[in-house]
């Protein structure tokens, strides 16, 4: 259970959303039964080109931790780019470590989640700490250097999951540096589990939660939306089982 962000931006980044969204460690939604908060960790990845560079991916909390102030000014200097960030509500299925703080990155490609694979017990190569979440990435990854079409790639894993696991959900933000990927896909808590998009002249910004007062629009459930560089938004049912 955390909170996801993702923003592709062709003219600067706002300071003020990666500001809002370190606010949702405190006050961000969480399930009815679960305490506040999501102050387990928190990461952010900003491409440099098809670079995924992490400019920090902490075990702490983000309001809390001096360097995420120190990130977000990093933030604010970048031209244009790529951004992901992440703030962790720790589960069972994973300590409070930096291996388990997201985002991950595998190559060129990094990767945001939120939600629960219950009892997801697949060993992907290259795994590295104990979350589902991880877990999710690596296999789906793995699957696309096979295969080469990332939508065929996603439609497979996430059928995968479907016929052999239960889950909450398998909301993401992930990205190659040429491409934001935002898939929303949940099975319960639905106001939860919303993913929203909002597009402007210079920038589309992908959150769980609103980040000002302006419409954000929905993602709808088991859709992928695909962001490109100039700021094009395509949202797509995703054909899997």
């Amino acid at each position: 259970m955390c909170r996801i962000l993702g923003i592709v931006s062709n003219e600067g980044f706002s300071q003020e959303y990666l500001t809002e969204f370190r606010k949702l460690a405190g006050n961000g939604r969480v399930r009815r039964e679960a305490k506040p908060g999501h102050k387990d960790g928190w990461g952010v990845v900003l491409y440099d080109g098809n670079v995924p560079r992490y400019l920090a991916r902490e075990p702490n909390n983000a309001l809390t931790d001096s360097k995420y102030l120190e990130v977000s000014g990093r933030v604010a200097k970048a031209e244009e780019g790529i951004l992901l960030a992440h703030l962790r509500k720790a589960t069972r299925n994973g300590e409070r470590s930096i291996g388990n703080t997201h985002p991950f990155v595998n190559g060129t490609w990094a990767f945001a989640h939120n939600g629960g694979i219950r009892r997801f017990n697949v060993k992907p190569r290259g795994l590295q700490g104990t979350t589902d979440s991880e877990r999710f990435f690596r296999l789906l990854t793995n699957r696309l250097a096979k295969d080469g079409s990332f939508e065929e790639s996603l439609a497979w894993s996430v059928s995968f999951v479907r016929r052999n696991f239960n889950y909450s959900s398998l909301n993401f933000v992930l990205s190659d540096g040429d491409v934001l990927y935002a898939y929303r896909d949940c099975k319960e808590a639905e106001d939860y589990y919303a993913m929203l998009y909002k597009p402007n002249k210079n920038a589309v910004i992908i959150s769980q939660e609103p980040l000002d007062k302006e419409d954000w629009k929905p993602i709808p459930n088991r859709n992928l939306a695909i962001v490109q560089k100039d700021l094009a938004v395509q949202i797509k049912a995703l054909n899997s089982e």
